[in-house]
């Protein structure tokens, strides 16, 4: 029986915590030595020993490790070169990761990019522009998958042909939200689908925060882009400061309180950043132009474009800024959201397409 359908088993055991399964392989050396070690030897407690003997069979195991096969899934234990160094640093490290297309190599630049899930116009553009320039300069991204701000991030990386990285709280065979089952389906492509549960685990609430501890462990740093101030996102950027990783924030407005977050992060020393160019230049990356405009416009739309950003304006508000009559506005509003150098929300507002 090879090592790794133990390692399988361990993982599978929903009675004992990710802090317990590491501390006894760390006690009996193994997960295999671990399965038929004595109990009373273990240092637990008699409902811990109890359910460890009621559940010491491989079948379970064995489904998960055919299931992974049929399904292009890959399983990873701390047995395997391929398990992540910084991974393996904590204390505790998930017994198996399964991979659907691969996992960030350890010499590859990575940074996570979090943030709100109910999250502003202005936030999702924004994650989506910093992190297509991070890719476009040879950094990749590691996220939730969550809708907002994470699903941002991962798109904005894939579209600029980047790696890009989705640690889930559900089994990698699961697609958490639904209405991501685009972005999904393009990430074993783009990077890799990263999940410590076993096939088949449905997204329960406890699994997010104990994701977010590999999100920033498989980082240099952690990007914070809106966030309340007790969200998953913070919870995300102290973890990684635990963990070494540089922490970053865009900073917000003082009375919005998708913003309190990241200017908490600020004020407790985490590094403020503007633009890409703020977090590449600190570790010695070259800057890379990533936007790219493939339409042509006239002189009279460059102007309405000139006046657009990641701020929702509506047309009047575009008009006083331009000096035009709205008149000529709204039509040149709708040849610059046909041409894709703007973007409509709802009725009455339009941003910058970044």
């Amino acid at each position: 029986m090879s090592a790794l359908i133990y390692w399988i088993w361990l993982s599978s055991l929903e009675g004992l915590t990710p802090l317990e399964k590491t501390r006894l392989v760390r006690q009996t050396g193994s997960a295999k030595a671990l399965f038929s070690a004595p109990l009373a030897y273990l240092g637990l407690d008699e409902k811990k020993r109890n359910y460890l003997e009621t559940h010491r069979q491989l079948d379970q195991a064995e489904a998960f490790l055919d299931y992974a096969g049929e399904h292009g899934i890959s399983c990873v234990c701390p047995e395997d070169a391929a398990y992540p160094e910084s991974i393996r640093e904590l204390a505790d490290a998930p017994p198996v990761l399964y991979v659907k297309g691969r996992l960030p190599r350890e010499d590859e630049m990575i940074i996570a990019v979090v943030g709100a899930r109910k999250c502003t116009p202005y936030g999702y553009q924004t994650a989506a522009m910093f992190s297509r320039s991070l890719a476009v300069s040879g950094v990749g991204i590691i996220s939730g998958m969550a809708r907002g701000i994470d699903s941002s991030a991962l798109w904005g990386a894939a579209e600029a042909g980047g790696a890009a990285f989705a640690v889930l709280g559900c089994g990698v065979d699961i697609c958490y939200p639904r209405d991501n089952m685009e972005l999904y389906a393009q990430m074993p492509e783009a990077g890799g689908i990263i999940s410590e549960f076993p096939p088949g685990t449905q997204p329960l609430a406890w699994h997010f925060p104990m994701r977010n501890r590999l999100i920033s462990a498989l980082s240099r740093g952690v990007l914070v882009i809106e966030g309340r101030r007790r969200s998953g996102s913070l919870i995300t950027a102290r973890q990684g400061l635990d963990q070494g990783r540089n922490i970053y924030a865009v900073p917000g407005r003082i009375d919005d309180p998708l913003s309190e977050g990241c200017n908490l992060l600020i004020q407790e020393g985490a590094r403020l950043v503007m633009k890409p160019e703020d977090l590449l230049e600190e570790y010695g990356l070259q800057v890379r132009v990533s936007k790219k405009t493939d339409f042509v416009l006239d002189n009279f739309e460059k102007v309405v474009y000139a006046s657009l950003c990641l701020i929702p304006r509506t047309p009047d508000e575009v008009a006083d800024l331009c000096r035009l009559p709205i008149r000529k506005v709204l039509p040149a509003l709708t040849t610059l959201e046909l041409k894709g150098a703007a973007v409509r929300l709802g009725k009455n507002q339009y941003i910058l397409k970044v």
